[in-house]
């Protein structure tokens, strides 16, 4: 079973080298990958330039990366000056989940306001173990009612169903008020080129696409990562269906699916449904002088 914080794996889905890069290349940041040595140990970070502040970050979509990342206080701040020395200031930095080790880390005099947000992780070895028992009853009848409602799920196979898909994306970021829109052009160069990334859709019986969500991959990491529904037919749940087909496809060969941050309490309680467990992470900020 999971530890209350388990050390999870520094290298997650947003640090692969394709993803960076996209991220680079769509939004409003320039990925700089850098290696340095502190201590007679190579670091690899995944650094990006926000080009609207000027400023540093480790990490611009999901989480940063430091690899292989710092055993200690003194030498993770090291590494943050030796960058700072060479580019600029770092003003965020974004750090995966990494056990109770790094959460109890005194940020005080580093200059950084430090932030601890929660997360939510599925042990695949629980539900290799519990299978369907592993989540809430109220999942399993969301899952059961998909199914007898003659939702179907698979990965899309074409363009247009990729256009489907964005134009229910666009409509739920706007439904919820979200800040910020993923450009359609990084998702089609992202699920065309890469391995790392996967497009689950929910059909209904006459065959249109009423949901959808985008998962990353690498190593034994699978994040959850962007999940849209349309509106008029919510009631259907094809999204627990595709949870459950991605759960399904992934937990013999990976260890743990993480379902992201939620803004949105009662969004993060129905993660809980799922059997998952809550998981610490640092933020950590500085204010960038213009």
């Amino acid at each position: 079973m999971m530890n209350t914080q388990q050390i999870l794996s520094p290298r997650t889905p947003f640090i692969e080298p394709g993803f960076a890069a996209l991220v680079g290349q769509y939004l409003d940041f320039e990925y700089v990958p850098v290696e340095v040595c502190c201590k007679g140990q190579v670091y690899a970070i995944s650094l990006y330039k926000n080009t609207k502040t000027q400023s540093y970050q480790i990490g611009a979509v999901g989480y940063g990366g430091i690899i292989p990342f710092p055993e200690s206080l003194p030498d993770f701040l090291d590494i943050i000056d030796i960058i700072s020395e060479s580019y600029g200031m770092i003003s965020q930095i974004t750090l995966p989940p990494m056990g109770e080790h790094i959460l109890s880390w005194d940020m005080t005099r580093s200059g950084f306001d430090r932030q601890v947000m929660d997360t939510y992780i599925l042990d695949f070895a629980e539900y290799r173990e519990q299978k369907d028992m592993l989540f809430k009853g109220s999942v399993r009848t969301d899952i059961r009612f998909a199914e007898k409602a003659g939702v179907y799920v698979r990965l899309y196979d074409s363009e247009q169903e990729l256009q489907q898909f964005y134009e229910i994306y666009k409509s739920t970021m706007e439904r919820v008020q979200a800040s910020y829109l993923t450009p359609y052009e990084l998702l089609k160069e992202l699920l065309h080129y890469s391995h790392e990334a996967r497009l689950y859709i929910a059909l209904t019986e006459q065959n249109r696409v009423i949901a959808g969500s985008i998962f990353l991959q690498n190593e034994d990491n699978l994040f959850y990562w962007i999940n849209a529904s349309h509106s008029e037919f919510r009631n259907l749940r094809g999204n627990y269906l595709i949870l459950k087909q991605a759960i399904d496809d992934a937990y013999a060969t990976r260890s743990y699916l993480n379902f992201g941050y939620s803004h949105n309490p009662n969004i993060a309680k129905s993660k809980l449904g799922w059997g998952c467990h809550i998981q610490k992470y640092i933020r950590l900020t500085k204010e960038h002088a213009q």
